[in-house]
């Protein structure tokens, strides 16, 4: 049996999902969107990591993501499809890491064998893939960082201070504490002559 009682919960209901839920959600969506723009550009330099295939590479593999790179980045498409096809046979053939960090050493790494030279525009492509920030997770350690830094009881300290101990804090390895102690002490003693007793 339906009370009024339901007909008016079931009616608040409605008015809450179209007053309240939906424009929410279609905000929500729409900033996503807008924070988002270039996700197709990220997703075309997915392409670049050819870990999944074989030897068997599919005709037109990859060429309508190099296309939509070459027009983001204002490369000369012909150029950038003709060393892709180029590269696609090379990587089929080769023994080489196939993942993008992998194509990144061969591309970009101290013994690039000449093939920089023959591929720049893809060289280009993998290290703006690389560089690329897929997670905010490094950004949130460094500001975790920073708020174990800058204390309020350390609240004076200037920009160039917390920048040099973010650096020690990020990048310190733990078993240069002994040496570096002992080379600041062996300073501290030798500047001036101190009372002190046998270090």
């Amino acid at each position: 049996m339906n009370t009024g009682c339901d007909l008016h919960h079931d009616m608040t209901v409605d008015k809450f999902i179209n007053t309240v839920r939906i424009p929410f959600l279609t905000n929500l969506v729409n900033n996503i969107s807008e924070r988002f723009q270039d996700s197709d550009i990220v997703n075309s330099l997915a392409i670049l990591d050819v870990s999944a295939l074989n030897e068997d590479v599919p005709a037109l593999y990859g060429e309508m993501e190099m296309e939509a790179l070459a027009v983001h980045f204002n490369m000369p498409e012909e150029n950038l499809l003709m060393e892709w096809t180029n590269f696609l046979s090379l990587m089929s053939s080769s023994t080489f890491d196939k993942t993008l960090p992998g194509i990144g050493k061969v591309l970009l790494g101290p013994d690039k064998s000449g093939l920089q030279a023959m591929y720049p525009l893809l060289a280009k492509l993998v290290s703006v893939a690389l560089t690329l920030p897929l997670s905010s997770a490094e950004c949130e350690r460094v500001f975790s960082h920073l708020k174990m830094i800058k204390t309020d009881r350390r609240s004076k300290l200037n920009v160039p201070t917390i920048s040099k101990l973010l650096q020690i804090k990020l990048n310190w390895k733990f078993i240069h504490v002994e040496t570096l102690l002992n080379k600041t002490t062996e300073k501290f003693l030798s500047v001036k002559n101190r009372r002190c007793c046998n270090l």
